[in-house]
């Protein structure tokens, strides 16, 4: 995965910034909602992200 590619471009949140968060200790979807709000505003990339998000929690 591209660590640069923005997933949501609301916040500018990229796979990197996701990462960064798991690597921080994020646990769930709702964690990084929390701390980068991302999937926060318009709402259209949330499933999306949840995804990348799942895949990423799994490596």
């Amino acid at each position: 995965m591209d660590k640069e590619q923005v997933v949501c471009r609301c916040t500018n949140v990229t796979i990197g910034d996701l990462v960064r968060e798991i690597e921080n200790g994020a646990k769930v979807f709702e964690d990084v909602q929390n701390t980068i709000k991302v999937g926060t505003r318009c709402k259209r990339c949330t499933m999306n992200v949840r995804d990348i998000f799942s895949k990423l929690i799994e490596l």
